[in-house]
């Protein structure tokens, strides 16, 4: 609370009579009272008066519920006004108390204002402080009269404020703490007894004050009026920053029932705030005729301005899942995703993503997609416009654009995107100069296509791919240079692109995908002959890894089968196709696939590698027609193994014994059977991997591929026992450890004796099984390695992983094992930030459409740029108006001008500045100047009631406006716009010089118009050379003009109010006329060439 004032008995009526007419029936009455209190009650009596004496806000703030009411809302419009000014005053009396010059050493002093900020001392209880108006050193009077109180005006002892008197003036402002009936002494016939302890306990503190506004303003955002809504918040404005003053953040943990009270109210407001911008934000829709959706959509944003900055002045974000409701948070979330706020106000978009993490993770996950998608947007339209600029390009850039791109596609479908792309990526592995980062990077962009997980744009992908490998590789390029064209089609040559293609592409349900990816296969298998042989070398070595996976699709009847068996044939023309182990896996991994008519053209081609063998003669067994009709289903077995080993967490058997046992199984001079079961012991052993340590050192994998070649040996029938369990140790040991399982892999000679020992024991199902899991093991190595496939490997060698295959392998071979499968999926899909669900949300789906349209036109600016609003505006502001309709919207062009200017104030544009100062002073006419001053036909239509209230509008929003204007060219050192400042200075002057002059009329002393012109003319005569500017009238003229006036004004108000003088009314014509009568002095002394003009200043006192 403030210190506590008492008032005269004149000041009291004042008060008691404006309190009872806005409780009125008559609302010209209830109108007119709201501009008294707007034009000059406020300005005469000290803010805190209102809140010590609250019944003229309490009516206040019941006006306000008048803006539902039919034909009312124009009342609670000036019921907001007024209380949007006394929030500003209190804010300026809030100042004047906190100036460190205002307190008194003496500890009597009672100007304590620290309960004014809500904090601990305020929880206790608080005793207003009531100061004696009495002072020791009377109040010095401008025409020696002594008065005992201080003034409301914010300075008190007004001319002494200025002398070398001051500093013991406000030391003397306020005494020791005595009750205003204490004063018999004092003769002070105008202070009456009060009950000043029963006003002191209805008295509102400033927290109560403006939380009763956000009570009774807030619902008020809900009116379908614009001007309703903005004059509200222009009044919130100025209550929030009360609110920043007189509450703090510590309310929250506050338990006492003030704090309590407070918090329930405070969290009513929140909620409604919130519920409000729902409202707005739901009946904005294209149904809706464009005028309420334009007010619907200002609407929301200006709330939600007020409703952000609201809630960082009153609301910790740590605190908000506590006590905020659910409409804030969803109110919040729809503010998130709002696009235009948060370009324009990236603070307040800030503050509302950390509140949504507080409040609800489910929509914050929803925003940080919707994000992430909007990113991708504005990288798409990047890319685009890169593309198409002329000169060198940055690729590195536009690949990592690209790659973001892809993650919105499922909105935009900008579909002539994917053929830039995989242009720039041909292009970049086209030259052999591309740094290996730029493959790498162009080659994810073109995984993550291939594998995108919206169909469209992967059937897109595999046809561009598709056209650039048929105008690479097609037939109509045989008579041109095949070293210009094939290296088109290098960016398709890696075993990840063509894995990808093999493993998914040929497999993707949609027809336009699969189709594309076998015709791709085909012209690359086909096109050795339109390939370089570094082109044709480089396809074969990125083929290899991947053939496992083809050799699935191999088939007699179909093109791109038969090119896949081609590929294991050695012809005089194909023997150079693969190199030799390669091409010898490739046949024997053709036994597994699931074709018969396939795996008879296996044996026969394996057939025609064992006989041509080296020492085949002296090999078992002996090929012929007859022993391979029986092996054509040799591996398509019923009982497949599991190939799965056990991880004990302790050793079973001590490694000695396994020493002892693996010397039984390698001596020569032990008995077979005995080495047969020590071979079935080490199996047995093997099956736990921690085992398999021990068996590493001791060359295991040496002596089994001995045993195998004896076996296969003309003398071999002697070890045919020891082959079996040979087999599952050589499994076993193969499971766990994937390097031996690389290494012997491309040894063909133990692949070769392997498939000798399964047509020597074809009738034996457990060797035949054991083989093929062998087979499983070494013939499918390359794509079993997951690590080898990721878009980033790791440099880091992978540990020993279970040997698992990609699921297309168990579609398209007979496996005579049980292998866990990977990549049911691609390794290189990515994951769309979002889901269909979540692009059904019109929020989500709004906030990308924006997106997409300002990134698009690369903002909003040049569309800005093209509304040609100066236009406009000249036209209202060139005429005069012809009726009261004219001036209502001259009103609203002045005050959006007024506060266009405020804002760029920091930052003034010389422009507009300019454009206004040529409009105020054009030769022809100068309509806004003209209308400060009425014309005597409109002043004989002053007994309209809204004519009249419509124009002293309108004369107030001029002041108001030529007030900042002046403010606004302070810093202003462009000479043009100033040499236009000085003429505007003096045209104003004599305009506010002609509203003085109408004191003889008789609808005169309204103190608000006096008001208002004194005060703008102190505004205008505080810059030096206001007057020397008039082609007509001499500087001195017109100073002496305004000395006349100006004495007129002080005689009447003060000098012959007598014990009136006491009274606060009055107190601003008087200050206002004071000081600018300070300012004339100093004028006339700077235009007059002598000191004649001295004696205009006595006053007649007789």
């Amino acid at each position: 609370t403030f210190p506590w004032l008492p008032l005269t008995t004149t000041d009291r009526h004042v008060l008691s009579s404006n309190e009872s007419s806005l409780r009125s029936s008559n609302h010209t009455l209830i109108w007119n009272t709201c501009e008294l209190l707007k034009d000059v009650i406020m300005q005469d009596f000290p803010a805190e008066i209102f809140l010590q004496r609250p019944k003229i806000v309490q009516s206040l703030l019941s006006l306000l519920k008048l803006a539902f009411g039919d034909g009312k809302h124009r009342l609670a419009l000036q019921s907001v006004s007024c209380l949007q000014q006394l929030c500003m005053y209190l804010r300026n009396r809030l100042n004047f108390h906190r100036d460190p010059g205002f307190f008194s050493n003496k500890h009597d002093t009672v100007s304590q204002n620290s309960s004014l900020s809500y904090c601990h001392e305020a929880r206790g209880t608080h005793h207003s402080q009531n100061p004696s108006p009495g002072s020791s050193s009377p109040r010095p009077s401008v025409v020696g009269r002594t008065g005992q109180r201080p003034r409301g005006d914010g300075q008190d002892w007004d001319a002494a404020s200025s002398s070398g008197s001051s500093s013991h003036a406000h030391v003397n402002s306020r005494i020791s703490v005595h009750s205003p009936l204490d004063m018999g002494h004092i003769d002070l016939p105008e202070l009456e007894t009060e009950d000043t302890l029963e006003l002191q306990f209805q008295q509102l503190s400033l927290p109560q004050f403006c939380v009763s506004i956000l009570e009774s303003a807030v619902p008020l955002l809900r009116t379908g009026s614009r001007q309703v809504i903005i004059r509200v918040l222009e009044l919130l404005t100025e209550d929030m920053t009360l609110i920043g003053e007189a509450i703090s953040t510590d309310i929250w943990d506050d338990s006492s029932l003030f704090g309590i009270d407070m918090k329930e109210k405070l969290l009513l407001v929140l909620g409604a705030l919130g519920e409000t911008m729902c409202y707005h934000k739901s009946s904005i829709s294209l149904e809706q005729p464009e005028v309420m959706l334009v007010h619907h959509r200002m609407a929301f944003i200006s709330i939600s301005l007020f409703a952000v900055r609201l809630l960082q002045t009153l609301l910790p974000v740590e605190k908000a899942s506590e006590f905020l409701s659910e409409p804030m948070s969803t109110a919040l979330f729809l503010l998130s995703l709002d696009m235009p706020i948060s370009l324009e106000y990236p603070n307040i978009h800030e503050a509302v993503v950390a509140y949504l993490e507080q409040l609800n993770s489910e929509n914050y996950s929803i925003y940080k997609r919707t994000a992430e998608a909007v990113y991708s947007i504005e990288c798409t339209c990047n890319f685009l416009s890169d593309i198409g600029k002329e000169g060198e390009k940055n690729l590195l850039e536009l690949v990592e654009l690209a790659d973001q791109a892809l993650r919105s596609f499922s909105y935009h479908q900008h579909f002539p995107l994917i053929k830039e792309i995989i242009s720039i990526c041909s292009k970049i592995w086209k030259s052999a100069q591309a740094s290996p980062l730029l493959q790498g990077e162009s080659q994810k962009v073109l995984l993550h296509m291939l594998s995108h997980p919206l169909p469209r744009v992967k059937a897109e992908t595999y046809h561009c791919c598709l056209e650039i490998t048929k105008e690479c590789l097609g037939v109509h390029n045989v008579t041109k240079p095949v070293s210009s064209l094939c290296n088109g089609i290098h960016f398709l040559l890696h075993p990840k692109v063509l894995y990808e293609i093999s493993v998914f592409g040929i497999q993707e349900p949609e027809s336009e995908v699969n189709t594309a990816a076998k015709a791709i296969l085909l012209y690359l298998l086909q096109g050795r002959l339109m390939m370089t042989a570094l082109t044709w070398n480089k396809f074969i070595e990125s083929l290899c890894p991947v053939i496992p996976i083809l050799q699935g699709y191999a088939d007699t009847e179909d093109p791109l089968g038969n090119c896949i068996l081609l590929l294991s044939k050695a012809s005089s023309d194909t023997e150079e196709m693969l190199p030799c182990t390669t091409r010898l896996k490739s046949m024997l991994r053709l036994l597994l696939v699931k074709k018969p008519s396939v795996r008879s053209l296996a044996l026969k081609l394996l057939a025609f590698h064992l006989t041509s063998e080296e020492g085949a003669d002296t090999k078992r067994p002996l090929i012929d027609a007859r022993v391979l009709s029986r092996v054509t289903d040799l591996f398509i077995g019923k009982k497949p193994i599991e190939l799965r080993l056990d991880d004990r967490r302790e050793l079973v058997i001590k490694l000695e014994t396994v020493e002892k046992v693996y010397e039984i199984f390698t001596s020569d001079d032990v008995d077979l059977v005995l080495r047969k079961s020590a071979a079935e012991q080490l199996a047995v052993i093997m099956q736990d991997i921690k085992m398999h340590a021990v068996v590493k050192k001791l060359c295991l994998i040496d002596k089994i591929i001995e045993y195998l070649n004896e076996c296969v040996s003309q003398d071999g029938k002697v070890v045919e026992c020891l082959v079996q369990p040979c087999l599952t140790l050589l499994r076993k040991v193969l499971c766990g450890d994937p390097v031996m399982r690389v290494s012997l892999s491309q040894q063909s000679s133990l692949l070769t004796v392997l498939f000798r020992v399964s047509l020597i024991f074809h009738e034996d199902c457990s060797v035949v099984t054991e083989v093929g899991a062998l087979f499983c093991l070494l013939l499918f190595d390359e794509v079993s390695r997951m690590d080898m496939w990721s878009v980033n490997p790791s440099n880091k060698p992978s540990l020993p992983s279970v040997f698992s295959l990609p699921v297309s392998v168990f579609r398209r071979y007979h496996l005579p094992v049980h292998v866990i499968g990977h990549h049911a999926v691609s390794p290189y899909s990515i994951v769309l930030p979002l889901s269909a669900d979540c692009l059904a949300l019109k929020p989500v789906s709004d906030m990308l459409r924006i997106a997409w349209n300002l990134s698009w036109y690369h903002g909003s600016d040049n569309l800005l740029k093209q509304m040609n609003s100066e236009t406009k505006t000249q036209e209202f502001l060139q005429v005069l108006p012809a009726c009261t309709e004219d001036e209502k919207l001259l009103i609203d062009i002045i005050h959006f001008l007024n506060k266009l200017i405020k804002e760029q104030r920091k930052n003034s544009s010389l422009e507009l500045l300019n454009w206004i100062l040529e409009l105020l002073l054009r030769h022809s006419a100068n309509p806004l100047l003209d209308l400060l001053v009425l014309t005597e036909s409109q002043a004989r239509e002053e007994t309209d009631d809204i004519r009249t209230a419509v124009r002293q509008q309108l004369q107030k929003e001029l002041i108001a406006l030529f007030d900042t204007l002046l403010l606004n060219f302070m810093e202003v050192t462009d000479r043009k716009c100033s040499e236009l400042l000085y003429v505007f200075q003096t045209q104003l002057a004599l305009k506010l010089l002609q509203c003085l002059k109408v004191t003889d009329a008789p609808h005169f002393y309204g103190l608000p118009s006096l008001e208002r012109t004194l005060r703008g003319m102190a505004n205008l005569t505080a810059f030096p050379g206001w007057s020397s500017h008039s082609p007509l009238t001499k500087p001195l003229d017109i100073c002496v003009k305004y000395l006349s006036g100006l004495l007129e004004v002080i005689t009447s108000f003060y000098v012959e109010r007598g014990g009136n003088a006491m009274s606060f009314m009055g107190k601003g014509v008087t200050k206002s006329t004071i000081l600018c009568l300070l300012h004339l002095s100093h004028e006339m002394m700077a235009q007059a060439g002598s000191l004649e003009w001295m004696s205009l200043w006595f006053l007649p006192l007789g």
